[in-house]
């Protein structure tokens, strides 16, 4: 196993909390760390039955676009007004989207009106899988509260909002933006596709958030997370014409153009919400969500384990191991692993009072973009 190399640089530092109850020594060598469960959810609009104004339909759980089609019949008739139904019409062209781009799996949380921020958040929290929700989507819903509502809550789940600009190409996005939460946990896209109805053939404005997320989740899946060069399946363009200036012009204003084919050497890397230049890519917040959630979830057994050497010792294996696999695969950058990754979990890491508190603390960074170059986070293990 390859030697734990030293911090070169230290960015801002991400604490992760776990909590536990002491029981004792170290029984056995940990297994080694899994990838993380990944779940994409999307709420809409959907024909559903057993909702009601305020109430969230039951989820959905699909795999292909067709169940969605069997469980929502496109000739049903939208009981809703104009909103609702055009926002029944989002929902649906957003699934067969995700699955056209790649996507591997889908939960829906239907409404059968235009829901609020609130009753989304609701609906989220109940939602069973909610702790395991790598991609979240509105698609076509762009309240303004509802999408902090979406950022807030990818915030706090480890997620990553994918979130759709106006309706109106002519709205500034940029302004849009403006109110919006300066988060990595999310990134804005527009303006809208145009795609082409199966029925009618005809060519509609459709949110990207749908598009989008499921080749997102592609690459997510087969743990590759830089979406740069790859372009958008099932689409005719964008709703209106994007410049090259353009796009220059609106990823600075934290604004991304839909990655279609005529446009992809201008697209370039997706940018997220944020200001800092340390959290700006997506690829880089996929990345680190990954292995965030993948470390949290593997090294939990530490909760119940004694806070000594042999435990210590053990988790830097463990997560070594697991950092090292990242390295082979391509995901970190650097020729060997001194450049591309290291963890610590000893008396430098721990203070007296993380130790009198009963608290493990593991420090590990990887080099996502350049050798050496570490991004740190912090995993505290509290028992």
């Amino acid at each position: 196993m390859p030697a734990v190399a030293s911090p070169a640089s230290r960015p801002l530092l991400a604490t992760i909390l776990v909590l536990g109850a002491a029981s004792g020594a170290l029984a056995a060598t940990p297994p080694p760390i899994p990838p993380a469960p990944r779940v994409t959810v999307f709420v809409g609009v959907a024909p559903c039955d057993g909702g009601s104004r305020g109430k969230a339909c039951e989820p959905l759980r699909l795999e292909t676009d067709q169940r969605f089609d069997e469980s929502f019949p496109e000739g049903k008739a939208c009981v809703g007004d104009k909103a609702d139904c055009d926002a029944a019409r989002n929902l649906r062209l957003a699934v067969r989207g995700f699955f056209h781009n790649g996507g591997p799996a889908l939960w829906v949380v239907p409404f059968p009106r235009v829901p609020a921020a609130g009753e989304v958040d609701e609906a989220l929290r109940k939602l069973a899988h909610a702790r395991d929700v790598a991609f979240l989507a509105a698609p076509g819903l762009t309240d303004p509260a509802l999408q902090t509502l979406l950022v807030h809550h990818a915030e706090a789940t480890g997620a990553f909002a994918v979130l759709d600009g106006p309706a109106d190409p002519r709205v500034d996005a940029a302004a849009v933006v403006g109110a919006l939460p300066p988060s990595a946990a999310a990134a804005l896209y527009h303006p809208w596709l145009s795609v082409r109805e199966p029925l009618t053939r005809r060519a509609v404005p459709t949110p990207p958030s749908g598009h989008v997320t499921g080749l997102l989740a592609s690459l997510d899946a087969t743990r590759r997370f830089s979406p740069a060069g790859r372009t958008l399946s099932g689409v005719e363009g964008l709703v209106a014409p994007v410049g090259v200036d353009r796009v220059s012009q609106l990823r600075a204003a934290r604004v991304d153009v839909p990655p279609i084919v005529a446009l992809a050497r201008a697209t370039g890397t997706p940018v997220t919400l944020s200001t800092a230049l340390e959290s700006r890519y997506v690829a880089l917040t996929l990345l680190r969500n990954h292995l965030r959630r993948s470390i949290t979830a593997g090294t939990a057994w530490a909760a119940t384990a004694a806070n000594d050497q042999a435990t210590w010792s053990a988790l830097v294996g463990q997560v070594d191991s697991f950092l090292y696999d990242a390295w082979r695969l391509g995901t970190l950058m650097g020729s060997k692993p001194a450049e591309a990754w290291f963890v610590r979990c000893d008396r430098t890491t721990m203070t007296q009072a993380d130790l009198d508190a009963g608290r493990t603390v593991l420090l590990y960074g990887f080099a996502p973009l350049k050798p050496a170059e570490f991004v740190v986070d912090q995993l505290v293990i509290a028992r």
